[in-house]
This record gives C-alpha cells, structure tokens and sequence, in this order.
C-alpha cells in the first residue's frame, strides 16, 4: 500500500486497473520501494482506459478520448516483466 501512495493511485483503483494489492506487505528497503513506485507509474502511463459506455459523449476521470483509443494498438505477449 505504501508503493501506491508514493505513485498517487487509490487502492480501489489499483484493484480495477489489474494490480494486486497485499496490505500484509511491507518494504525492507527504500531502494525497492523506489523501484516499486517507478514501476507503478510507467504501468499507469502506458495504460489506456476505455470507457465502460462506448458511445457516451461525456468522459470520466483517466478514460482515454476516442483519438487516444484510435491508437491504441492490442499488445501480445510479455506487458511487464
């Protein structure tokens, strides 16, 4: 739960968007909570959120508009490492 304070997403948010969350969890050192933090924000700048109602005009929080999920080309294979 610290590593997505440190990279500004909500723990509910986290559960939606395909990250696991541990409460349990603790970090040992700075240096991997600093890694953490950096691999949660290259995660939340390459996903691309498409909205639950295709044709609505009006765009939550975080969902891409209709040029950015023009783009958007499916990805296969490894996302992350």
């Amino acid at each position: 739960i610290e590593e997505l304070k440190a990279a500004k997403i909500d723990r509910r948010q986290a559960l939606t968007i395909g990250i696991s969350v541990d409460p349990r969890r603790r970090n040992k050192s700075e240096e991997s909570l600093r890694a953490n933090v950096a691999r949660l924000q290259e995660y939340k700048a390459k996903l691309v959120l498409f909205p639950k109602k295709y044709n609505t005009k009006k765009l939550r929080a975080g969902e891409a508009s209709k040029e950015e999920r023009s783009r958007v080309q499916q990805v296969r294979g490894d996302v992350m490492p």
